[in-house]
């Protein structure tokens, strides 16, 4: 679903989407995260079929993320075609869910600041920006900026 979202952006070189894919989402760094209870994964489907994904960290944070005990939202993905149709809205109230059932009171992400959809659609949704981090794409450093959203 990342390529699906990012796979043909002139921004993106094949040769750094090729390293990221391998890098970071690949089956060893797939299979440690999916062992690691520090993580949450789920899948979003239509007619039997997935259409999205929510990857969550927990008790992990930024400097500039407040709050007591924050859970990052690490990946948000829907199908391009599935877009408008709620599957990321029911990932995110997922997320919303999950993170305050395990006691958290702040939900942070990092967003690609040459992203501005999934920048509005998490606006729409609460967060505010609060910061940004160096984001290594392959071998390209990029931003992303820094959005939080208080749960309590």
């Amino acid at each position: 679903m990342f390529l699906d979202t990012f796979g043909g952006t002139p921004e993106h070189r094949p040769a750094d989407m090729a390293l990221y894919l391998e890098r970071d989402l690949g089956p060893d760094q797939l299979r440690r995260e999916l062992t690691d209870p520090e993580f949450g994964f789920w899948l979003a489907f239509q007619s039997e079929l997935p259409v999205g994904y929510l990857k969550m960290r927990w008790h992990h944070r930024e400097d500039s993320i407040s709050g007591r005990d924050p859970a990052e939202l690490c990946r948000l993905y829907a199908l391009r075609r599935t877009h408008g149709t709620g599957v990321g809205s029911e990932l995110l109230q997922l997320a919303f869910r999950e993170s305050l059932q395990r006691g958290h009171d702040v939900i942070w992400l990092g967003v690609w600041e040459k992203n501005p959809r999934a920048r509005a659609f998490y606006a729409k949704w609460g967060f505010q920006e609060c910061g940004s981090h160096p984001f290594l794409f392959g071998s390209d450093l990029q931003t992303d900026l820094l959005m939080q959203r208080p749960l309590l």
